[in-house]
């Protein structure tokens, strides 16, 4: 049995077809698709229309649209678009706000895998 939370939220903006991808909270109560680094509530679960009920999942493990390649392992961060991307490639010092480990590999931009919800702040250190 795999333990999940979801929670429930308006959708500021039309999500009807963002299932699988990061959301952010809003500063109304609601949320929205996560931006390039963005502080990631969640995963949205199914495909509200804007001002519709959005279920969004906190915490257990989700299923994500990939943005690009990753491996089982390698810890997310959201891309410009809400995907999941691997943390990698940023400045030395830079917070990165990451949301999940991924527990399945993705091969290319739009597959979907189980992650691990798991919010944490990492600061890249100088190579």
């Amino acid at each position: 049995m795999q333990n999940i939370l979801t929670i429930t939220r308006s959708a500021d903006a039309d999500l009807s077809a963002k299932q699988f991808f990061a959301v952010k909270a809003t500063a109304d109560g609601g949320c929205d698709l996560a931006g390039a680094n963005e502080r990631v509530l969640g995963v949205l679960t199914n495909d509200p229309q804007a001002a519709g009920a959005a279920a969004v999942q906190v915490a257990g493990v989700a299923r994500v649209v990939a943005g690009g390649v990753f491996a089982a392992g390698d810890y997310l961060k959201s891309d410009a678009a809400g995907k999941a991307t691997k943390q990698d490639a940023e400045a030395a010092g830079t917070l990165v706000e990451v949301f999940a480990i991924a527990l399945e590999a993705a091969a290319a931009d739009g597959d979907q895998v189980e992650v691990l919800l798991a919010r944490a702040v990492v600061n890249n250190a100088a190579t």
